[in-house]
């Protein structure tokens, strides 16, 4: 026999699409892995938004991470979050790159970062002709610590180049 309950249910809303994050250890759950770090960096427990730990950046320092599988002349969305003292700036730095590493000879864009914490801070850019790769770098150049955690880059349809 039929049952009405099952057969004529019908979602609220639409589910919710997978997200491909395109980073790698998004969140330092694995340590330093995927990540290439200069200067004074390191992990910590300070400062972790999802999970058990996050990256502790002190001045002149810098996280870098090159992330493959990028199409040329698409918008990104990537979203962080941070923690900065009160005068303190981070600097987000999008390098496009051929399929090799190498620079297309473009200028890389740079966004400041700044404000005492938050969570789910958005950066939107679009890729240049020719990009099969993007180097994304997290700097401090000022006196003073920076925390950062939880990375997501995806693709998005309206990516222009600015911070929320």
């Amino acid at each position: 026999p039929r049952t009405p309950e099952i057969y004529d249910y019908y979602p609220d809303k639409p589910s919710v699409e997978p997200v491909n994050n395109l980073f790698l250890n998004p969140r330092f759950e694995r340590e330093l892995l995927f990540w290439e770090i200069n200067g004074d960096t390191k992990l910590t427990k300070d400062f972790n938004t999802a999970g058990e730990y996050g990256i502790e950046i002190g001045s002149g320092g810098e996280i870098t991470q090159e992330i493959s599988s990028i199409t040329q002349n698409i918008g990104y969305e990537m979203s962080f979050d941070i923690k900065t003292g009160l005068f303190g700036n981070a600097y987000i730095k999008v390098e496009y790159t051929n399929q090799f590493g190498h620079s297309l000879g473009v200028e890389p864009e740079i966004f400041k970062v700044s404000g005492f914490r938050g969570k789910n801070n958005v950066i939107r850019f679009t890729t240049v002709d020719d990009t099969r790769k993007i180097k994304i770098s997290v700097l401090n150049e000022k006196k003073g610590r920076v925390y950062v955690d939880n990375f997501l880059l995806k693709a998005s349809h309206d990516a222009v180049g600015n911070i929320e």
